[in-house]
C-alpha cells in the first residue's frame, strides 16, 4: 500500500482525488454503467428475481442505499423489484432540492419510502480544511499498514473524531443544513458516528472509541468508565434541533477483544487485527456495551454488518456471513432488535452470500435492515501534522 506525506500546511490546497486511496482489502470503482448493471443484477436477479417472489417480506424495514446520481431510476427500479419498501440515498451540504423532490418523486413512484444518508466520520473535505481536528493515535502500530510511510507525527485521514467539540459543532451545523431542504417527517441516516478507526494506534477498522485530537471533548477517555457517550450527546443535540426528522445512527461494533461473537472467544486474538495493542477493558468489553446501552431511547439503530468490508469474511466465524449472525447477537446482548436496522453489505458479494446474510437478519428477529449497493468507504492513511 502507498500513501502521501503531507503537512498539515500543505492540505487545504490538495483536490481530495488526490487522496482516494483503498484500504487493506480494496473495493471496486464501478463506472456509471457498471454501477447501474451490479445495482440491477445484485438487487432485481440475485436477491429475488424480476419475475419471482421476493426472498424475504418479513422485517418491516426492507430499505436499499443506492447513489441515486449514478443509478437514476434504474436503481429505485430494481429495488422495488427485489421486495424493498424503502430507498436511501446519499446527501451533502451541496445537494440541491430540486434533486431531492426528484429522488422523492421516483422513490414514491415505486411505492418506496425514501431516505437520505449522510456521512459524518470520514469527510475529507472538512478533514483537508480543518487539519487540527485530525486524530493523532496514542500508537503507532497501525502504519505498519503502509510500508512506505516515513513521515513524522501521523494521524488518521480523511476522518474526524466526533469526540472533538469543534467537529462535532460542525457536524450538528452540516445535518441542520442539510436537514434545512428536507420536509418535516423525513427520514435521515448518520453514518459513521463514532471516532476514526484505528483508534488507539492498533490499526483494527473497528477500534472507534478514541480520541487524540486537539481541542475540547465532548466525553472523558474510555478509559474512565464514565457512562457519557458523544455519540448519544450527538443524537440528543439534533433531535433538539431538528425535532421533525426520524433520524437513525449508524453504529460501528468495536473491536473484538476478550469478547464472545456467536461461538467464537476473543476473535482479534486470531484475527491479529489489533497488532500488540490490548484494549479490551474500555473497548470491547465496557466502551461498546455502554454506547449501544446509551442508544436504547432512540427509535432505530443502525448497526454496520458489512461483514467483508470490515474484513469479518474468515473461516473462524463459520459459514459465509456467520459474522452478521455473530455481531446482531453481540448487540441483542446490550439492547433491543427490535429497533435495529442491520447494514448490509450488497456490493462486491455473490447471489448466496446476499441470500445468506438476509437469512441471519431474518432469524434475528430485528426491526429490518438497510443493503447498501454503493460501496461504503471505510479507508484511510497516514498524512503528517505538526
Amino acid at each position: 500500500m502507498t500513501t502521501k506525506q503531507v503537512s498539515s500546511e500543505g492540505l487545504s490546497s490538495i483536490s481530495k482525488d488526490l487522496y482516494h486511496r483503498d484500504t487493506v482489502k480494496p473495493s471496486k470503482r464501478l463506472s456509471r454503467r457498471g454501477f447501474i448493471e451490479s445495482a440491477l443484477l445484485g438487487c432485481a436477479v440475485s436477491m429475488a428475481g424480476c419475475s419471482k417472489k421476493p426472498l424475504s417480506e418479513s422485517p418491516a424495514s426492507r430499505h436499499h442505499l443506492i447513489d441515486f446520481a449514478v443509478t437514476g431510476d434504474e436503481g429505485i427500479e430494481a429495488a422495488r423489484r427485489a421486495g424493498a419498501n424503502g430507498i436511501i440515498t446519499p446527501l451533502d451540504t451541496q445537494t440541491e432540492r430540486s434533486y431531492i423532490e426528484a429522488f422523492k418523486s421516483s422513490a414514491r413512484l415505486q411505492g418506496l419510502e425514501p431516505g437520505f444518508w449522510i456521512e459524518i466520520g470520514r469527510d475529507q473535505e472538512a478533514a483537508i480544511t480543518h487539519t487540527e481536528w485530525l486524530h493523532v493515535p496514542q500508537h503507532t502500530d497501525w502504519l505498519a499498514q503502509f510500508p512506505d510511510w516515513s513521515g513524522g507525527r501521523a494521524a488518521v485521514f480523511p476522518w474526524l473524531p466526533l469526540n472533538n467539540r469543534a467537529v462535532f459543532d460542525y457536524q450538528v451545523a452540516k445535518v441542520v443544513s442539510i436537514a434545512s431542504k428536507l420536509d418535516s417527517g423525513d427520514s435521515i441516516y448518520l453514518s459513521n458516528v463514532q471516532n476514526p478507526p484505528a483508534g488507539c494506534g492498533c490499526g483494527n477498522l473497528q477500534c472507534r472509541s478514541w480520541d487524540n485530537s486537539q481541542g475540547e471533548k465532548i466525553a472523558p477517555s474510555p478509559y474512565e468508565h464514565k457512562e457519557i457517550f458523544f455519540t448519544s450527546q450527538f443524537m440528543e443535540t439534533l433531535k433538539a434541533k431538528i425535532p421533525a426528522m426520524r433520524i437513525t445512527p449508524i453504529i460501528c461494533p468495536e473491536c473484538e477483544q476478550s469478547v464472545l461473537m456467536g461461538t467464537v472467544e476473543n476473535p482479534d486474538a486470531k484475527t491479529g487485527y489489533c497488532n500488540s495493542i490490548n484494549c479490551s477493558d474500555p473497548c470491547g468489553g465496557f466502551y461498546y456495551p455502554g454506547l449501544v446501552r446509551a442508544l436504547n431511547g432512540i427509535e432505530r439503530v443502525g448497526l454496520l454488518c458489512t461483514y467483508k468490508a470490515m474484513r469479518r469474511d474468515l473461516p473462524i466465524y463459520g459459514e459465509p456471513a456467520a459474522w452478521v449472525s455473530a455481531n446482531i447477537g453481540r448487540y441483542s446482548e446490550h439492547g433491543a432488535v427490535t429497533k435495529l436496522l442491520p447494514v448490509l453489505q450488497g456490493w462486491d458479494v455473490s447471489e448466496d452470500e446476499i441470500k445468506a446474510q438476509l437469512s441471519f437478519v431474518e432469524k434475528a428477529k430485528v426491526r429490518g435492515y438497510i443493503i447498501s449497493l454503493m460501496p461504503l468507504e471505510n479507508s484511510f492513511w497516514p498524512v503528517t501534522v505538526s
